[in-house]
């Protein structure tokens, strides 16, 4: 049964961030590596305290920051410790995955925002758009799908539990991973 978390649920969770500060768990997160076709991509991965299962939480990060390693006015690091440290507050395990080109996977690709302005200043506005358009549907929708295949391997995570974030363009393929996987429990876009 797939469900949509509401903003009565992802509202007040986005706006506690500001509320951790000091009070959050001190957990630090593993760094991984998961293949995505040929690529080594890496992502951010905390779990809770204990033995497990824990239902997870897969965030799909934006991609228009002003380089490779932000998203979102932070870097990618503090946007992913952020968003972790609160899940895993709440008993949730917490997975950033970095698509190629962006934050821990930066060295696999080159940064999005570049390729779609190299798209704009050879071809037009229309033609950076369809590129956009291809990327939901081609490597980076794969690159997430990827992420997901990745932490249903995880010992510690129940794989029948687990949601789907995104912001931005990863919120588009936040909606499209849950359309090509019908057993993801649910799947918000903010923003």
């Amino acid at each position: 049964m797939k469900f949509n978390i509401g903003y009565a649920l992802i509202v007040p969770l986005l706006l506690s961030l500001a509320a951790l500060g000091e009070s959050s768990p001190s957990a630090s997160p593993q760094i991984v590596t998961f293949p995505s076709g040929q690529l080594h991509l890496q992502g951010f991965l905390w779990k809770p305290p204990g033995p497990g299962p824990f239902p997870a939480v897969l965030f799909n990060h934006g991609s228009g920051g002003a380089d490779a390693a932000h998203t979102a006015g932070m870097t990618m690091t503090e946007a992913a410790e952020k968003l972790g440290l609160l899940f895993v507050k709440h008993g949730y395990a917490f997975f950033y995955p970095c698509r190629r080109g962006h934050g821990l996977s930066a060295d696999q690709a080159p940064f999005m925002q570049d390729l779609l302005q190299k798209e704009e200043a050879a071809n037009g506005k229309e033609a950076r758009l369809h590129l956009q358009l291809s990327f939901t549907t081609t490597e980076y929708l794969n690159d997430e799908l990827a992420g997901l295949a990745f932490l249903r391997t995880v010992p510690e995570i129940d794989s029948r539990r687990i949601a789907v974030v995104g912001h931005s363009f990863g919120g588009k393929l936040a909606l499209l991973e849950v359309e090509r996987d019908a057993d993801l429990r649910a799947a918000r876009r903010v923003l």
